[in-house]
């Protein structure tokens, strides 16, 4: 082999060697990016799971607030003695009510 021929398989080696660690980056590269990309799949997929458990429990607590209100019973319970929109007040010692407004 001549000193020429040495260099150039020197050489090719060398090329060879580089295109083989640019492979290996490279798919390590890209099993980074795949394993970032399933972190954040089931990130999201948490979020929107808290998101939808959020909203049910928002929306049955409306429901039940709905019904409250609806509820002649639970309503006349909340009022007291309280007439809407105005407020009475029973005066001591007469026992009478007087409008407060």
């Amino acid at each position: 082999m001549t000193n020429s021929e040495g260099s150039r398989a020197s050489q090719r080696r060398m090329v060879e060697g580089e295109s083989s660690n640019a492979r290996e980056r490279r798919l390590k590269m890209q099993a980074d990016l795949e394993r970032m990309d399933q972190r954040m799949e089931e990130s999201d997929a948490e979020d929107m799971s808290t998101l939808r458990r959020q909203s049910e429990s928002e929306r049955l607590r409306e429901e039940r607030r709905t019904k409250k209100r609806n509820d002649p019973i639970s309503s006349e319970s909340e009022q007291g003695e309280f007439e809407i929109g105005v407020n009475l007040v029973q005066e001591e010692g007469n026992g009478l009510q007087m409008k407060k407004e």
